[in-house]
């Protein structure tokens, strides 16, 4: 068994509320980096002039952020070292300087701590305060290499962070027990990454460009972003804290529906509100920015109240959704409005395909100016933007990234709102060459690059055949929805008519959210006949988070 000592952390005391912990934390994260930053081969004695190695290295950025910043410098003779390894020395010194973490008593709490080295008052002091430990031979062993998984494992206790979601990596496996939740946490944040083949590393030992890197990001969360957004509540009863985070006391609740005044935003997971005469913390993944929808008639099972108001889409065929599936379909010529209010009626689906256009690969524009004519029938959405396909000469990152900005503006023009996940059509089944790899990652970064708080943009999500599903969520520096392709054989039976719709998991992708399951099926509801592709989906609405909510928990 692998001895873990950094990970057993105790609660550090102080008398201050949790939130500046956090805040601290940051800091701490922050420092930890810069201890790799500034080198103590000789502690004190740093360099604050050009740096000359960092000039074509990928972390350049970052390293002269974090030098302008302050915080960390180069070593005497002009250089940083960007991808030396990080010692558990220097992570807890540059820890305790971060943090401010109050002096601890000078003693020999380690065989290999006497006292007089550069980090000794250091360890001292972090041991004092809980966030490390030792190792049970008695040492500290401070100069022994941190590894990616410990350096998370410290970040996310000292964050106070919990894994979010199951991790993509292709070597996730080997992430031990005890690292696997902070890692995850970090991941869902953004603020650690893998690396491009889709795998996480984590006995690889954090280099000082990765460690300021991953500072940078983490310092994102320490100051709440001023907004000024309205947000409606997404589920039927959230929880409302005294600060930004599931640790926090409960102040009170909102109800699906609620209308709510925005203040500021904690990173990506929380939101800042009016509450009562003061202000609460909401979680973001309750809530969706709010957008006025008039209709004419609100659907069965519609939330009314004081606060309330109808959410665009919202269906009207079934108030019950929680740990429900449900059926949509796609077409990819517009089949006209009496036809889709007719399938509304009379149909067992929920949501329509949306198909963006012009594109590269789709022409036709006649669903453009249907978007609306939709939200009043009732229908939720899956827009779909075909892009580049395998076999293009043109296909690479720079084209992703142009691709993405065309299908934020068409989504834009079709009047979808903030927020909405836009799916990139991958029309092949055959292994994704690197070219095209490049493609998809770079329209997905454009696509939620443009998302940021006080400023909300859409989010990406991916179609594709089932047989590359795993290759392209490996490859992507982001989870993205997958809504996966994969037809049922001739002849198998299902049933439109059940309670439940089949399960996006049954596909064989583990994490789709989606599932085309038939294509090309001819059906008729209310009279009206139409050729379509069907699919399952765990949202009755998968381009919008508020439908997403409902398989999450505050």
């Amino acid at each position: 068994m692998i001895e873990m000592p950094t990970c057993n952390y105790k609660r550090v005391a102080s008398n201050l509320p949790a939130r500046n912990l956090v805040q601290m934390a940051l800091s701490v994260l922050f420092c930890l980096i810069l201890v790799g930053i500034i080198g103590y081969n000789t502690p004190g004695i740093a360099f604050a002039g050009e740096i000359r190695d960092i000039g074509d290295h990928w972390a350049a950025a970052d390293i002269q952020k974090a030098i302008s910043a302050g915080y960390v410098k180069g070593y005497p003779e002009g250089v940083f070292r960007p991808d030396a390894g990080v010692t558990r020395a220097e992570l807890v010194a540059m820890m305790d300087g971060a943090f401010q973490v109050a002096v601890g008593p000078s003693e020999n709490a380690f065989k290999d701590v006497r006292g007089g080295e550069w980090f000794a008052q250091g360890v001292y002091s972090a041991l004092a305060s809980g966030y490390v430990n030792g190792y049970p031979d008695g040492t500290f062993r401070p100069q022994d290499a941190v590894s990616r998984q410990e350096a998370a494992c410290m970040l996310a206790k000292l964050l106070q962070l919990d894994g979010q979601e199951d991790l993509s990596f292709s070597d996730a496996l080997q992430i031990d027990s005890w690292a696997r939740p902070s890692v995850s946490g970090l991941v869902y944040r953004e603020i650690m990454a893998g690396y491009p083949e889709g795998v996480f590393r984590p006995d690889r030992v954090i280099s000082r460009a990765e460690a300021v890197v991953v500072i940078n990001k983490a310092m994102s969360l320490q100051s709440p972003t001023p907004v000024t957004s309205q947000l409606q509540v997404a589920k039927d009863t959230v929880n409302v804290r005294s600060g930004h985070g599931q640790n926090e006391s409960l102040i009170g609740q909102v109800h699906f529906g609620d209308v709510l005044q925005a203040k500021a935003k904690s990173g990506n997971d929380w939101y800042q509100i009016d509450y009562q005469g003061g202000t609460g913390w909401i979680a973001d993944w309750c809530v969706q920015i709010y957008q006025p929808v008039v209709q004419a008639s609100p659907p069965s099972g519609a939330v009314s109240g004081e606060g309330a108001q109808q959410l665009a889409g919202l269906p009207a065929k079934d108030d019950a959704t929680d740990g429900k599936t449900f059926y949509g379909l796609d077409v990819s010529q517009y089949p006209g409005d009496d036809l889709m209010q007719a399938w509304w009626n009379s149909s067992p689906f929920y949501y329509t395909g949306f198909y963006l256009g012009p594109t590269w690969e789709h022409p036709d524009t006649s669903w453009m100016d249907k978007r609306q004519v939709l939200v009043d029938q009732g229908w939720g959405f899956m827009p779909i933007y075909v892009g580049l396909q395998a076999g293009s000469s043109n296909l690479n990152a720079a084209a992703g990234t142009s691709d993405a900005d065309d299908a934020i503006n068409l989504a834009a023009s079709a009047g979808f709102p903030g927020q909405t996940t836009i799916f990139l059509d991958v029309e092949t089944s055959v292994p994704l060459a690197g070219d095209y790899l490049a493609y998809i990652n770079a329209w997905v970064k454009e696509v939620e690059s443009k998302n940021a708080p006080g400023n909300p943009g859409y989010q990406a999500g991916i179609y594709c055949y089932i047989d590359n599903a795993a290759q392209i969520r490996n490859a992507l520096s982001r989870d993205v929805d997958i809504w996966v392709a994969s037809w049922l054989a001739h002849g198998t039976a299902y049933s439109l008519s059940r309670s439940t719709a089949l399960d996006p998991a049954d596909s064989g992708v583990s994490f789709a959210k989606e599932w085309q399951f038939v294509g090309d099926v001819s059906m008729t509801y209310g009279g009206y006949p139409v050729t379509v592709d069907l699919s399952t989906s765990i949202y009755p609405d998968p381009s919008m988070p508020s439908r997403k909510a409902v398989q999450k928990n505050p």
